[in-house]
């Protein structure tokens, strides 16, 4: 029995936690719905994650970005989930992000953790 409150109590928490990330995207007037976004970025002029050789030095780029990302405090859900490829000397930096100063942010940790690259920062601000 006791197992199967904290089922239901934990089942009512992730729930509710969905759902508070839903209401804070209506209040800023932002779309959960990305079905623009995916079928831009599926077209054959916008690089994605397919692209990419995965060779060692472009994997260990983009997990150097991407663990400074999620472990910056101060960077919001969207700018620790921006799509990253690297591909032909190049890092690409895709998605929306909260801020300009996010924006700007990104592109520096992608500069630090790819410093013979060239960076393409095609972040969205939204707001």
């Amino acid at each position: 029995m006791k197992k199967t409150i904290v089922a239901i109590l934990a089942v009512t928490s992730l729930l509710g936690y969905a759902n508070s990330g839903q209401t804070a995207n209506k209040e800023r007037g932002v779309s959960a719905d990305n079905t623009e976004v995916n079928k831009r970025d599926a077209s054959d002029r916008t690089l994605t994650a397919d692209d990419q050789n995965n060779n060692a030095k472009n994997l260990e780029v983009v997990s150097k970005i991407r663990s400074d990302l999620v472990n910056d405090s101060n960077l919001s859900t969207y700018a620790k989930n921006v799509k990253i490829v690297v591909l032909g000397g190049e890092v690409t930096l895709r998605g929306p992000v909260n801020s300009q100063a996010e924006k700007e942010k990104i592109a520096n940790v992608a500069s630090l953790a790819a410093p013979s690259m060239r960076v393409q920062n095609k972040l969205e601000v939204v707001k």
